[in-house]
């Protein structure tokens, strides 16, 4: 290499060297990108530099079944005691169903033993009843399963942000 090339490189590498030692936002002083803009190369490594820190930045997923034999495979490497354990079901509906029914069930039979009762703060006091066991069952249901809708809301979320990324 001739020595004006190896000259001009170390300009370059020193270039490049005090502007990766600025932090991320930090501003860049105008001699330093002066001398930057009329370097084709550092132009150019400076543009590489902010695409692989755009790539790098996002968010990395790669969909995996949990079920999955790799997974398996690593678990046993991992821990040669583990077992996978079948995945529950986080909401049995059925119990919910069968509540939600025994209230519809009981509100339609008190309701018709309220009508004979000629006194109305029975059956304003009946409704009462009625409306805070409704709000109960409601809270119960939600807080007993608030793991799987904070999943689904962060699902939503997630598909709306995809689709609006294809936009």
């Amino acid at each position: 290499m001739e020595p004006t090339m190896v000259k001009e490189s170390n300009k370059k590498n020193l270039l490049m060297d005090s502007y990766l030692e600025l932090d991320k936002g930090e501003r860049v002083p105008l001699d330093l990108s002066v001398k930057l803009l009329l370097s084709k190369d550092c132009r150019k490594q400076i543009k590489m530099l902010r695409i692989a820190e755009k790539a790098s930045s996002e968010t990395f997923s790669v969909p995996v079944s949990v079920n999955d034999s790799t997974i398996e495979a690593v678990m046993a490497r991992i821990a040669p005691d583990y077992k996978q354990q079948a995945e529950k079901n986080p909401i049995s509906m059925i119990k919910w169903i069968l509540g939600g029914l025994v209230i519809i069930l009981t509100t339609v039979f008190f309701s018709m033993l309220t009508k004979t009762v000629s006194n109305y703060k029975v059956s304003i006091a009946y409704y009462l009843m009625v409306a805070i066991a409704v709000i109960i069952y409601a809270s119960m249901f939600v807080l007993s399963n608030m793991d799987f809708f904070i999943k689904r809301i962060n699902i939503v979320r997630i598909n709306k942000k995809a689709s609006s990324l294809k936009d």
